[in-house]
């Protein structure tokens, strides 16, 4: 089995549990084909930060998280200053209004709260996606 190679592309991967950041940090050191590289960073993020600002990044991909986060308007103040101009957000959270059978987390927030709140911090959305329970919604950083 090969490795895999990110030619031309850094991945960052961030938590704010410094638990999960050491537990990634493990499974990469005991993964064969995925070795931790220059390529491949974990950044220990806080409730407010994704420790990334500045970094110009071309995605962000935040993932069953908008709804745990404790300060949604810093955060997404956080996440528009680590994207470039043009560059993509993409949120994949569950709904309640897509929960057909009451097993979605309690925290859980309706996507159009998700959508505004995101707008509001100098996003606009391109694409929304029901998928079963969840909802994925693109945004693309403006001015």
């Amino acid at each position: 089995m090969t490795a895999l190679s990110f030619d031309n592309i850094s991945l960052f991967i961030n938590d704010i549990e410094p638990g999960c950041i050491a537990y990634i940090e493990q499974k990469f050191k005991r993964t064969d084909n995925l070795r931790m590289t220059s390529d491949v960073q974990l950044v220990q993020g806080t409730a407010k930060s994704t420790g990334l600002e500045g970094m110009k990044l071309d995605k962000i991909i935040v993932r069953n998280t908008f709804h745990h986060f404790e300060k949604p308007d810093e955060m997404c103040e956080s996440l528009r200053a680590s994207l470039k101009l043009g560059g993509r957000l993409y949120l994949f959270d569950p709904v309640p209004e897509l929960d057909s059978d009451n097993d979605i987390c309690e925290k859980a927030i309706s996507g159009d709260f998700i959508a505004n709140m995101v707008r509001r911090h100098g996003f606009d959305l391109v694409m929304e996606k029901e998928i079963g329970e969840w909802l994925l919604l693109m945004f693309e950083a403006r001015l």
